[in-house]
């Protein structure tokens, strides 16, 4: 009987992690205009969708941005196209570094650049158990990135 149970935790816990990864807020369309990842990797890429059609008709149909967390920084960066060769500045991005030591803070210090393709925070010498990396990704006329990204 507590095998069911612990398995069936499993689930449930697992279905509510997928859940909060994916979780957004979405305009009249349907399509989300902020997408929210929470998922506990160290890398993360994501395809922004336009929020209309005729929206930023100059702007990549298939750019990408990818957040990094390292142990000593965290990286945001934008890519016109999918093999990143091609940079794209966009409207804001942001890499926000915290290290912490069990539950107390050890260091943090945040990066926000505008109309750059590009933003790193971090520090060289830090003692950590672990180490979590925020970063923003907004672009007029696509859906927005919020996303976390943890070593």
């Amino acid at each position: 009987m507590k095998k069911i149970v612990s398995l069936l935790l499993v689930v449930a816990l697992s279905f509510c992690s997928i859940t909060v990864a994916f979780a957004a807020e979405s305009d009249a369309t349907g399509i989300a205009t902020t997408v929210f990842d929470y998922r506990r990797l160290p890398h993360k890429e994501f395809d922004p969708q336009r929020l209309n059609i005729l929206s930023k008709a100059n702007g990549p149909t298939d750019g990408s941005w990818v957040a990094n967390i390292e142990v000593n920084r965290a990286t945001s960066d934008s890519y016109w196209n999918k093999d990143h060769s091609i940079r794209w500045p966009i409207d804001v991005i942001s890499a926000y570094y915290r290290a912490y030591n069990g539950n107390s803070l050890a260091y943090s210090k945040t990066d926000v650049q505008e109309n750059a393709s590009h933003a790193a925070a971090g520090y060289e010498h830090v003692w950590a158990t672990e180490i979590i990396g925020q970063h923003y990704f907004e672009e007029s006329g696509y859906q927005s990135w919020q996303v976390e990204t943890y070593y």
